[in-house]
């Protein structure tokens, strides 16, 4: 599992961990559910985005609604394409070059 295949994908069907940065920067729509307390807040927030649909916590969410959501998304190109563009908004890429500017900054002192 690597970016070549996260690229060709249509959609994703996801936990709402670190995977979901590396989708979005490549704008897949991606469904996610929770695994942990601390995805909780981002898969609200993937959903609030109009990004993708959070299905909550996955001990929660039978299989017919994970299907009937996946159904939602191969079945309607427009909510793909919507997704996928809300996906590519969260993130532009350049996160690396801030987080490498901040650890130089803490450890350094300066940019």
């Amino acid at each position: 599992f690597g970016p070549e295949i996260i690229q060709k994908s249509d959609l994703a069907v996801s936990a709402a961990g670190t995977t979901l940065w590396e989708l979005a920067y490549f704008g897949v729509p991606t469904i996610c559910f929770v695994i942990a307390d601390n995805q909780a807040p981002v898969a609200n927030a993937l959903a609030e985005q109009g990004a993708g649909t959070n299905l909550g916590w996955i001990k929660d969410v039978a299989a017919p609604e994970i299907a009937e959501v996946i159904w939602s998304y191969y079945s309607d190109s427009g909510l793909r394409d919507k997704s996928a563009k809300a996906m590519r908004s969260l993130v532009d890429g350049l996160g690396r070059k801030r987080v490498l500017a901040e650890m130089t900054n803490v450890c350094f002192g300066r940019n």
